[in-house]
């Protein structure tokens, strides 16, 4: 018969039943490390909306300010056209409809910012600060020079009304071919010999409305020589112009 070692014994005894162990605290257990804290997600690189200290040719206005129908209402378009003092605009009637009216009507219909039609207004024939009647009906019936086509023409876009409808439809059209066929940044060509890279569609659109960068006393080739251009011209005039009317500073 062996010897039982009664020492082992018991201790063994103990260590199955858990007898003579102290019970841990829960402040003394061990705890798991808590979860790494998630990443915050870091905001994307975002270009600027536009460039108004400077003049960028390539990104002239954000295409969320371009398609803001809601920027001005036919009244604001009305009083923003009195507070400029011109008499081409101001207080006109189309069809019944002041010209504020149809200016807000169609930008409403198209998602245009009417604001966009107001610059062009004033870039292409001074219209909404002139405060002398044109000496030609002509400088009437094309108002925003769509439908003018190098001393050509078209009898389709004559008359106020048919040059803001057409105009709309001309910003917005661009702009949207912009979106579906472009991948910004691109190159794009323009018409004093400039070869730009465009950042978005709302430039794209300015630059097929008019395809001149235009600046300061520029001279552009014609095949009859040089005209030289009075600055500003060009969709440089359209910075200058929206940046003053608009409180871009």
């Amino acid at each position: 018969m062996a010897l039982i070692d009664w020492k082992y014994t018991l201790n063994f005894w103990k260590g199955v039943l858990g007898l003579g162990k102290k019970i841990a605290s829960p402040s003394t257990l061990v705890q798991p490390p808590p979860p790494a804290p998630s990443p915050e997600p870091q905001p994307e690189s975002v270009a600027p909306s536009s460039t108004w200290t400077i003049f960028e040719p390539g990104l002239i206005i954000a295409d969320e300010e371009f398609t803001d129908s809601n920027s001005m209402s036919a009244e604001e378009i009305e009083a923003f056209l009195v507070r400029k003092g011109g008499v081409i605009l101001t207080g006109v009637e189309i069809d019944g409809h002041l010209v504020s009216y149809w200016l807000s009507k169609h930008c409403q219909d198209l998602g245009l910012n009417p604001k966009i039609l107001l610059t062009h207004l004033q870039k292409e024939m001074g219209a909404v600060t002139r405060t002398k009647p044109y000496k030609k009906q002509h400088s009437y019936d094309y108002i925003m020079g769509v439908g003018a086509y190098d001393g050509k023409w078209s009898e389709k876009w004559k008359g106020i009304d048919k040059q803001i409808l057409g105009a709309a439809t001309t910003c917005i059209k661009w702009y949207n071919k912009g979106k579906e066929n472009n991948t910004y940044p691109m190159n794009h060509k323009v018409g004093d010999n400039k070869e730009l890279i465009i950042k978005n569609s709302a430039t794209y659109s300015l630059y097929k409305y008019t395809p001149w960068v235009g600046n300061e006393d520029k001279k552009i080739p014609t095949n009859k020589g040089f005209h030289v251009y009075k600055a500003p011209f060009g969709n440089f005039l359209f910075w200058k112009v929206y940046r003053g009317f608009f409180g871009k500073k």
